[in-house]
Formats: structure tokens, sequence, C-alpha cells
């Protein structure tokens, strides 16, 4: 494979004091990996109808938390719902997508709620 074309080429090596990313996105805990079965939440995306953009999402114990639907009738626009089917948050498809989580995070870029690490691009 030719240097330009590795999409891990300009990844550093070595210990520079820095926690690496995970896949260059989402940030790194800054505990000793891996972190304790308890301190963990794992989440079941299930029933993809027919891709994870319409689904519902599991938790622990397989408890139902939220459900993930993308409706032709509110085309450009994915909902998320809790157990009683009440609006959570809301992603906008364009150009630059935005996100909305109802009462904690107000509608904005997804690019800004979501930044790629600093030791990314």
């Amino acid at each position: 494979m030719a240097h330009s074309q590795n999409p891990y080429a300009n990844w550093q090596s070595g210990n520079n004091g820095t926690s690496p990313s995970i896949v260059g996105a989402l940030p790194y805990t800054s505990t000793s990996y891996p972190l304790p079965p308890s301190d963990l939440v794992a989440f079941t995306f299930t029933s993809l109808n027919p891709t994870i953009l319409n689904c519902t999402v599991l938790g622990p114990n397989n408890r139902h938390y939220f459900s993930i639907s993308t409706d032709a009738s509110m085309a450009g626009y994915t909902l998320f719902k809790d157990t009683e089917s009440r609006s959570i948050a809301l992603i906008e498809w364009q150009n630059k997508p935005l996100v909305e989580a109802r009462g904690l995070l107000q509608k904005q870029n997804i690019s800004n709620w979501l930044r790629l690490a600093s030791d990314r691009w």
C-alpha cells in the first residue's frame, strides 16, 4: 500500500502523554483500560427495520431504553423516543447534519457535539 493511501499514516506511535481516541472520533477514558464491567453500560441495537435508522435499543438486562425511527412522513429526520414514546432527540439530515436532545442539548451541528479527537483531523 502506498504511504499516501494509508489512512493511519499520520498516527503517531509511542506515548506522547495523551490518551488515544477511539476510532479517531470518540474521546477515550482517562482511567485505565479495560474498565471494570461495573463501570460499563452495554447497549444493543435490535429489530433493525431494515437498518439501524429504524430500530430498538436495549440496555442492561435487555431492558428497552429507546427506539430510533426514520419515518418517510418526516423525510430528512431521525427521531429518538423513550419507552413512553416521547421524543427525546432528533437528527436533522442535511449537508451538515444537526442534533437536538430535548431539554439537554440545543439544536447544533453534529460536528460540534461529537468532535474529532485533537489528534485527528
